[in-house]
């Protein structure tokens, strides 16, 4: 059995995370790189290509990473684009204006993938995460901005940490 390690880490955390009981349930992980994973009616959603959000396009003239589409999600927010656009780590940034800035473009990718996808709830792990009140209370804060007149979804942090992927794929070959 094969699987995308985002989808893997989404079903695990549906079936026994933070997602549990939701329908459907997206999965991010915000780390060097940004991953996602769809589960509805409690199974992997692959469509005709696996859900990729972290390569949707942000800002067409931003830059561009490792043959990834200019501007996407991933080469404004993700770990590795924070080194890359401003010589720090993401704990070195972390609450600096670069970090606001970062979180405000996932919030503008997690916007998008509300109003595309209409989750549940959206569950995010990754190593951005890890001081879990600078990565989520920003976070909720930009996505307030973005999202006015619909309902709120529930942005919660990953229920299985860093356990998510192994236990969605133990789940998947079941």
């Amino acid at each position: 059995v094969v699987a995308n390690d985002a989808s893997a880490a989404a079903l695990g955390e549906a079936t026994y995370g933070a997602g549990e009981g939701k329908n459907p349930v997206l999965y991010y992980t915000v780390s060097t790189g940004i991953g996602t994973g769809l589960i509805v009616d409690g199974k992997i959603f692959h469509g005709i290509i696996n859900p990729e959000a972290g390569h949707q396009i942000i800002d067409k003239s931003g830059p561009r990473h490792k043959g990834a589409p200019a501007g996407d999600l991933e080469s404004l927010s993700s770990g590795s684009a924070i080194k890359r656009l401003y010589g720090e780590t993401p704990a070195e940034a972390e609450g600096e204006p670069e970090w606001i800035e970062a979180i405000d473009w996932l919030a503008i990718g997690l916007t998008n993938s509300i109003l595309h996808f209409s989750p549940e709830i959206i569950v995010i792990g990754g190593g951005m995460t890890k001081h879990r009140n600078m990565f989520f209370s920003p976070l909720k804060k930009a996505i307030g901005k973005y999202l006015k007149e619909v309902p709120s979804v529930p942005i919660v942090p990953s229920g299985l940490g860093q356990d998510s992927g192994i236990i969605g794929a133990l789940t998947l070959a079941e």
